[in-house]
């Protein structure tokens, strides 16, 4: 019985000692470069393809850049009949104090871009630096829609 509550005691430490170690980080990102390779035949409405984007990385919307992030959008399966298509989205967010590395599968419609209030949940992959041993999720909003200076609005919600 004494084992029984030692054990129930250190399982009641490791949760709490778990939620301890969580956090959330808000960023800001607008797109300041976007860059097309296109993988199919020219003719085809749908044709699959790689987009890249770079962009600054701010603490607020309107606040001093504080890095940069690079990422790929890469288009992997079209659905003519049902008019979809799986996108899988990599990125790099460079902060001063290291790299945050995230990976996230969405559908989206051909040859459309995200419009305002679209929302996205992904994973965290881990980091480097600070955020060396990280996971979790994220949550992006599309504030301003559109190719270059879009602005989106993300919530990482990192665990260590």
């Amino acid at each position: 019985m004494k084992l029984l509550r030692v054990v129930i005691f250190l399982s009641g430490l490791l949760l709490i000692g778990s939620k301890a170690f969580a956090e959330d980080l808000v960023l800001f990102e607008t797109i300041t470069e976007t860059k097309q390779f296109h993988m199919a035949e020219k003719n085809k409405a749908n044709d699959v393809g790689i987009v890249t984007r770079v962009g600054d990385v701010r603490f607020n919307e309107n606040g001093p850049v504080i890095g940069q992030f690079y990422h790929k959008v890469s288009i992997i399966h079209v659905n003519e009949i049902n008019q979809f298509d799986m996108r899988e989205f990599t990125r790099s967010i460079q902060l001063p104090e290291g790299e945050i590395y995230t990976l996230m599968y969405f559908k989206g419609q051909p040859q459309k871009l995200v419009q305002k209030g679209d929302q996205f949940r992904g994973v965290i992959l881990g980091g480097t630096g600070i955020y060396a041993g990280i996971k979790g999720t994220f949550d992006i909003s599309v504030i301003t829609p559109g190719d270059i200076n879009s602005v989106h609005r993300e919530v990482l919600h990192i665990q260590r």
